[in-house]
């Protein structure tokens, strides 16, 4: 179980300082990171730094519910609000996974974007790997 809270915990927090780093203004990652229309490429959004730091700090409280599986703040804290975050945790990824049935998501219609094919080897199943060690995590821990 541990193995299992550490790496959620450490994707949870690598996701949160890259969304930092966009906020902050870097570039790396960020335009393959968003969806496009199939016929221009064009990008359905482009977040602003608002947005981005937005998702880091959720990204952030992830990492800290998920890390609280270990106990660490069971003195700070009511045991709940970990166990309701996690399933918050895996009903977010979970549905992430299966997408929006358009753009994002293992049942998507468009496919040949750059973020279409990222998603499929890398964002969906990403999801769908955090949502079922939270799963894991709630059931056994």
């Amino acid at each position: 179980m541990l193995y299992l809270i550490i790496i959620n915990t450490i994707i949870f927090l690598f996701l949160s300082c890259l969304h930092f780093y966009w906020a902050a203004g870097g570039k790396h990652w960020f335009y393959n990171s968003l969806p496009q229309k199939e016929s221009t490429n064009a990008y359905l959004f482009i977040p602003g730094k608002f947005s981005c730091i937005v998702v880091a700090t959720g990204l952030f409280i992830f990492a800290l519910i998920t890390i609280g599986n270990l106990g660490i703040f069971d003195n700070y804290i009511n045991k709940k609000f970990i166990y309701y975050g996690n399933w918050i945790i895996t009903i977010i990824f979970f549905l992430r996974g299966l997408g929006d049935f358009r753009y994002a998501g293992f049942f998507k219609k468009i496919k040949t974007t750059i973020f279409a094919r990222n998603d499929t080897k890398y964002y969906a199943p990403l999801c769908i790997s955090i949502a079922t060690i939270s799963l894991i995590i709630i059931l056994f821990n």
